[in-house]
């Protein structure tokens, strides 16, 4: 419960939180060796998003509005639709393989290995389903109706940003975006999210269904030394809204499975366990 002071590298109130991200958005400040170029701005940092009317250098690549020239693509995606993306340099690892494309889902469902345009959210579906998956805001959605999908490719990183979505038959903005990156670990920024009901998070689709996790209270305090949520050998992380949903104004940090647990203790390499031959370090 002490109050944090910012950049002086200590965590005062033991959240395990970087000391050099303020506005925790998950990248560091630029000031101090990170490459937030704006941490008091939860929304602008690399991979962000680049609103072309704002005036602001949302993805902090030194190129503000229409003087960016990163290629975003739009999906052309009806209602209960899915289109595969296809990554020209970059690999993303997930859930024990390595993929140059995906599928992203109408509903707010990504998929890799099959193309889903389901609109019923369901955690037994995402966790039997026999392929991997990550639900950013995975619900009844049709982008078109209103709103729109894009996504956007990096040397290290691929996103996938939904824009002012609604929901079918409803009048409703769902904004949120996925940032997969190529060390397996993957972030969704949640900004307004109307919708009450819902699943966030991902699974490797084998059937386990591990216990639910309430991510907004795992966000804000993570183990010292981890990602994100996810210890790296989880099958699945994730939380069903039921009219409940808190995770607008949110970013969620997650490491999926990935990398390895060489000593068994939970922990895998990529993931933050800095010996993984010893079982007694890991993140906590």
């Amino acid at each position: 419960d002490a109050t944090e002071t910012w950049y002086d590298d200590v965590d005062q109130d033991c959240d395990g939180w970087s000391d050099y991200d303020a506005d925790r958005d998950h990248f560091d400040s630029s000031a101090w060796t990170g490459d937030d170029c704006d941490d008091a701005d939860r929304l602008v940092h690399p991979y962000a998003y680049e609103d072309p009317s704002d005036g602001v250098d949302n993805d902090c690549d030194g190129a503000t509005d229409s003087a960016d020239r990163d290629t975003i693509t739009t999906l052309s995606l009806a209602d209960d639709d899915a289109e595969e993306i296809t990554f020209d340099s970059v690999t993303i690892p997930f859930c024990g393989s390595d993929y140059t494309s995906a599928y992203v889902g109408s509903n707010g469902l990504l998929t890799f290995d099959y193309s889903s345009t389901s609109y019923s959210s369901s955690v037994a579906e995402m966790v039997g389903a026999g392929y991997p998956s990550i639900a950013g805001w995975w619900d009844d959605l049709n982008p078109a109706s209103a709103g729109a999908v894009l996504w956007e490719e990096f040397d290290d990183a691929v996103a996938v940003y939904f824009l002012r979505v609604t929901e079918y038959g409803v009048t409703s903005n769902q904004t949120f975006s996925y940032l997969l990156l190529d060390d397996g670990s993957f972030i969704l920024e949640f900004q307004n999210i109307d919708a009450q009901s819902g699943v966030v998070g991902w699974a490797c689709g084998t059937g386990d269904t591990p216990d639910e996790t309430d991510l907004t209270a795992e966000n804000s305090s993570l183990p010292q030394g981890s990602f994100g949520i996810g210890s790296g050998t989880d099958d699945a992380v994730y939380e069903e809204f039921l009219g409940d949903a808190d995770v607008a104004e949110t970013t969620l940090a997650f490491c999926a499975q990935s990398g390895t647990d060489s000593d068994g203790d939970g922990w895998s390499d990529n993931c933050g366990d800095s010996d993984d031959t010893d079982a007694t370090v890991f993140p906590e």
